[in-house]
């Protein structure tokens, strides 16, 4: 019979990288965190953060962002508010209702955490991701993402199978969506949605 896999197993056999364990990598994150942030987070602290970040990551990767420039300066609202010079009074007040459940309002201890993580968030992630590739290991956007990578960059990445017949697949990634498109203009693809 035909081998079944997942496509997020299809995705680790064709990636260099194993599937890192979440607790190690929650602690690798929180290692990071200190060392970037200075804080005196304990790691119960700084866990619910952690897991947060850990799923962000993974979509991040998963539908290719460009993560520089997701992560630049999202805490600066006097940058946002200028560039909204062309909305009426309302509207911009309408903005900073919805950002305003994001981001604590005044000047108080939660506000600060949060416009830390903000500022920390792009080394964190970088970091995390270099130590990870370090060890070999990568969570699964990250797989996904360097697969496509390769898929880019090497029209004749090696697929260990003459024909993959994909069936049932509802509601993918960017990343899987590009692998897809690749495997179907090589012609070993067949979709049964």
């Amino acid at each position: 019979s035909p081998e079944i896999v997942t496509i997020s197993d299809m995705f680790e056999k064709l990636s260099e990288l194993q599937k890192a364990d979440r607790i190690e990598m929650l602690f690798m994150l929180y290692d990071i965190y200190i060392e970037i942030s200075k804080a005196k987070e304990t790691f119960d602290e700084f866990h619910y953060w952690g897991e947060m970040l850990l799923s962000d990551f993974d979509d991040v990767d998963k539908y290719s962002f460009d993560t520089q420039q997701l992560f630049h300066n999202i805490y600066d609202l006097k940058e946002i508010d200028a560039g909204f010079s062309y909305l009426s009074p309302e509207q911009i007040e309408a903005i900073r209702r919805f950002w305003s459940s994001f981001l604590p309002i005044g000047n108080n201890d939660k506000k600060k955490d949060f416009a830390e993580m903000w500022e920390v968030l792009y080394p964190l992630y970088t970091e995390l991701r270099n130590r990870l590739r370090t060890k070999g290991l990568a969570y699964e956007g990250m797989i996904f993402r360097e697969v496509v990578e390769k898929v880019k960059a090497d029209s004749d990445l090696e697929i260990p199978f003459e024909k993959v017949i994909f069936v049932g697949l509802n509601g993918h990634s960017k990343s899987e969506e590009k692998f897809l498109e690749y495997l179907h203009k090589r012609g070993i693809a067949d979709f049964y949605w």
